[in-house]
């Protein structure tokens, strides 16, 4: 990385022109190879970072909407415990039925290929 005093005084370094902007290219000749490849990996890293930066924005507002869900859910339930119990009773006893079910595949699995079980 190299650093350099800019026009305003501010320091500037290679690694601030590749996320801070693209450089620029000559308008009254034909780019050298060595400005047309700075121009070509800093678009690649700008559209990069954008591309990282929208997944981690999105990843974000999902985890701030189930945060959301879970404490209305977690109010309706303080304010309404009975209401909530049956309602809890049926998830604990559709995981149930799930992790039954798995383990009787596997043990059939298990008795038609002669394995041990794990």
């Amino acid at each position: 990385m190299i650093e350099a005093e800019g026009l305003n005084g501010e320091i500037v370094s290679t690694e601030d022109r590749y996320f801070g902007g693209l450089p620029d290219l000559p308008l009254d000749r034909e780019p050298t190879n060595s400005e047309a490849s700075d121009f070509y990996w800093a678009v690649v890293a700008q559209v990069d970072y954008q591309i990282v930066g929208e997944e981690i924005e999105a990843k974000k507002r999902q985890d701030a909407e189930i945060k959301l869900r879970t404490q209305a859910k977690r109010a309706a339930e303080m304010a309404n415990p009975e209401a909530a119990a049956p309602e809890k009773k049926e998830v604990a006893a559709k995981k149930a039925a799930d992790r039954q079910r798995r383990f009787r595949e596997r043990k059939k699995t298990q008795k038609s290929t002669g394995k041990p079980a794990p």
